[in-house]
């Protein structure tokens, strides 16, 4: 019994749905555009991607979470470091192939723990005391180890070649 009732009021819900759609007219397509019509940033519609130059071209960025660093920071001397950190790298140049992390552990007796990670290893550890004047000195010193740590992993990565280990595993 319980079937047959549910069953109606889907029923009931598909023909209102038709009746709706039947009553709204037919639907207007679209002008096709030309091969040689171009689109502007002027003519993108909110929400469009602008990484597409031209129809039928590659996209300007090639990976949407290309230079992305994540937070995960906890406290308020975290975050700090956080942003002074993101700030100085985004003025790096060629910052935005990489994918970062910037991790902390708090602690009350110690201050805070934080790293920075890429690929999953970490390029740059501090320990930070409790005062919030350090963290964003700390955070803007970070940059020049954590991107030169990056960068020479890269070019071990490039020069060192071995079929027995993937390229994720410990190489020395």
């Amino acid at each position: 019994m319980w079937m047959k009732c549910q069953t109606v009021k889907y029923l009931s819900l598909v023909v209102a749905g038709a009746v709706a759609l039947a009553q709204a007219g037919p639907i207007q397509a679209a002008p096709a555009l030309s091969d040689e019509s171009q689109v502007d940033g002027a003519a993108l519609l909110p929400g469009a991607n602008p990484g597409i130059s031209r129809l039928g071209q590659t996209p300007l960025v090639h990976d949407l979470h290309a230079g992305a660093v994540v937070n995960q920071t906890i406290t308020l001397i975290g975050q700090d470091f956080y942003q002074n950190f993101v700030a100085a790298w985004r003025e790096k140049p060629l910052s935005e192939r990489y994918v970062i992390s910037v991790h902390e552990r708090p602690s009350a007796r110690l201050g805070s723990q934080v790293w920075v990670e890429y690929a999953n290893r970490r390029v740059f550890q501090v320990f930070l005391p409790p005062a919030r004047a350090r963290a964003r000195d700390a955070g803007v010193d970070a940059v020049e180890v954590a991107y030169q740590n990056i960068v020479d992993t890269d070019v071990l990565n490039l020069l060192f070649r071995d079929p027995d280990l993937g390229p994720d595993e410990l190489k020395n």
